[in-house]
């Protein structure tokens, strides 16, 4: 018995199955990858108590997430006070969670206002990017 060769629909609808799949794979894989990073990240992006809103810009689906995160907040306290409430705060939350499972990056800036009256403070993550 011999086989018969397959037709071009047949083969067109596999290639799409296959192409269908591959789509589900990097689609699944990105959303995880996102969620992992929001779930390292937020804890660790604190926002200084009394302080305001600035902006906040992202590079991907949502803050905290893949990519990069920007946030900038202004305080009336002075920029000493500031930088130290972060060092204890975010010490304490690394030594809660462990600094050896993060999974993203996190950085902190304070410096004096720009009208030289408080404090400017800028908060940047990265992740899996």
């Amino acid at each position: 018995m011999e086989r018969q060769p397959r037709g071009c629909k047949q083969s067109l609808l596999s290639f799409l199955a296959i192409i269908g799949a591959i789509v589900v794979c990097i689609g699944g894989v990105t959303l995880g990858l996102d969620g992992a990073c929001v779930a390292d990240i937020a804890p660790r992006m604190v926002y200084y108590p009394g302080a305001t809103f600035v902006s906040e810009n992202h590079t991907f689906f949502r803050e905290f997430g893949m990519g990069e995160t920007g946030i900038i907040l202004h305080s009336d306290d002075d920029p000493d006070k500031v930088r130290s409430w972060y060092a204890v705060t975010i010490s304490a939350i690394l030594q809660k969670r462990g600094s050896a499972g993060t999974f993203g990056s996190v950085k902190w800036l304070v410096q004096a206002g720009d009208d030289g009256k408080g404090s400017d403070i800028a908060l940047y993550s990265k992740c899996a990017s």
